[in-house]
């Protein structure tokens, strides 16, 4: 059993995916995960990963692979301090993430849409400098 919370995520996404106007692509379920996968301007899409808990829900979106980059990093920082409820996070390979996680009390389909739009903001305003700090490495290594 699934339980009440995925449930409760995947109508609401699935919602959204049917809904033309939404910028939703895609709403269903992958490898245990739900998942919502979101247009975007600076890139085509973003996927949305939600991991409904007994406690918590805890969302991830993939943003960017690894890059050294100290001024990229201080932006993520910087980001992290006005980002609620997403900020950035890296995996053990250093690629780079937003994600967050929220007690399961306050999931509702307004908090699931402030989600939505706090990942797509977050990929709209980093991913760019991303891509220039990749561009800026590969410039100097050669």
């Amino acid at each position: 059993m699934k339980g009440d919370l995925w449930e409760q995520v995947s109508a609401i996404t699935s919602e959204w995916a049917r809904d033309n106007e939404s910028g939703v692509v895609w709403a269903g379920e992958f490898e245990d995960r739900l998942g919502v996968r979101i247009e975007q301007e600076c890139r085509d899409a973003t996927t949305i990963w939600f991991n409904p808990g007994t406690i918590t829900l805890h969302f991830e979106a993939y943003l960017f692979g690894r890059v050294s980059n100290h001024e990229l990093a201080r932006r993520f920082l910087r980001f992290n301090t006005g980002g609620w409820p997403v900020t950035v996070a890296y995996d053990s390979r250093e690629d780079i993430f937003l994600s967050g996680r929220l007690p399961v009390q306050v999931i509702d389909e307004e908090t699931l849409g402030i989600i939505v739009a706090a990942i797509h903001t977050g990929v709209e305003r980093l991913f760019p400098h991303c891509i220039a700090a990749i561009k800026a490495e590969r410039e100097t290594s050669r």
